[in-house]
């Protein structure tokens, strides 16, 4: 019982972000992408 509600509550949290992101659209991965290359440069440099 505890493993099938933790495994409806994972659903239902990933469906919230999937819905977040598909609200915001790229302007919320954007920025992510952007720090993301940003801390990837000062790794190599």
């Amino acid at each position: 019982m505890a493993v099938h509600l933790l495994g409806t509550s994972a659903l239902a949290a990933e469906g919230n972000l999937y819905g977040q992101t598909t609200l915001n659209g790229d302007c919320s991965r954007r920025p992510l992408l952007l720090v993301a290359s940003l801390h990837n440069f000062d790794g190599i440099s």
